[in-house]
């Protein structure tokens, strides 16, 4: 299937307005629009200091338990900003699920607003201030942070796809892909440390070129740094060779062999991206399209 995911929940303005008038009463007279749908939740902004975050689909529910459970326990580690929620909203006679009210901040998502040369160094030591050890009840995720090859199916629909339908799939992509999942194969072991879990450009907030905070963390886990650190390539794909190398020059990560994993793991993004945005969603196309062309012109440089 490609597109956007549809709904399992009809989730509007009104309902939300129910919501927080039960539970939290105190905003109960707080205007509330709607922020973005996103594949597993929908986000609402109420009054000027607040974003209710609610799951659209019943996978979604167990996203936000990660972010109100282990969000609290990451957050005095990171000096960017994160979506801590403040009130964990509970099921209910109107809604199934658990929600949650979090800070809103101030910004752009960095697909609209890139960030400047400040901002990627911020971003950086964003990295690698997540990418701690995780302990052994940390959440696992089947998408992320796990072995290259439990995602050949995905990748493979997603090429057939692109190459019936786009130019966005070459040789140059392909062999990036097959590089990272033999060297992955090939791995001895994997730092199992946090992962945020989808660092895309859509969940990065960039203030005056600068990092301003980091959202969605309904796909945190313990795992593979190398799926995060793909991220250089879908927030930065003109200047991902030298950010990449900054990088992996830190005694953290595993040289040559995280490069050809991370860059697996952007193809794969790429490709998920550009997919899916090619049905119903022109931004997400984009981040994609950005992606593989600098991945297909620069990929294959050690």
């Amino acid at each position: 299937m490609h597109g956007t995911p549809k709904a399992e929940v009809d989730v509007s303005p009104e309902l939300v307005r129910l919501l927080v008038a039960e539970q939290f009463p105190q905003y109960a007279n707080h205007t509330v629009s709607l922020l973005a749908n996103g594949f597993d939740n929908v986000n609402f902004r109420v009054g000027p200091e607040l974003i209710a975050r609610l799951p659209r689909r019943s996978i979604g529910a167990e996203l936000i338990r990660h972010e109100q459970t282990w969000l609290p326990k990451l957050a005095p580690n990171i000096d960017v900003s994160i979506p801590v929620p403040i009130h964990a909203g509970q099921p209910s006679d109107a809604y199934p699920w658990p929600w949650s009210l979090v800070r809103w901040r101030e910004g752009a998502t960095v697909d609209l607003a890139p960030l400047n040369a400040r901002g990627s160094e911020q971003f950086l030591q964003f990295l690698e201030q997540v990418h701690r050890a995780a302990p052994a009840d940390a959440p696992t995720n089947a998408f992320r942070g796990v072995p290259l090859s439990h995602r050949v199916e995905a990748v493979e629909d997603r090429f057939a796809f692109l190459l019936e339908n786009t130019n966005l799939v070459d040789g140059a992509i392909e062999s990036i892909w097959q590089h990272g999942l033999d060297v992955d194969q090939l791995s001895q072991s994997r730092p199992r440390t946090w992962l945020h879990g989808d660092l895309h450009p859509r969940n990065v907030l960039s203030h005056e070129g600068e990092l301003a905070a980091v959202l969605d963390w309904g796909d945190m886990c313990a795992g593979d740094p190398a799926s995060d650190l793909a991220s250089i390539w879908l927030l930065f794909p003109d200047n991902a060779l030298s950010l990449e190398t900054q990088i992996l020059s830190s005694m953290r990560y595993d040289g040559e062999q995280m490069r050809a994993r991370l860059r697996g793991w952007a193809v794969l993004f790429g490709v998920l991206f550009a997919s899916v945005g090619f049905t119903d969603d022109p931004r997400h196309f984009d981040v994609g399209r950005r992606t593989l062309r600098a991945l297909s012109k620069h990929g294959a440089n050690a």
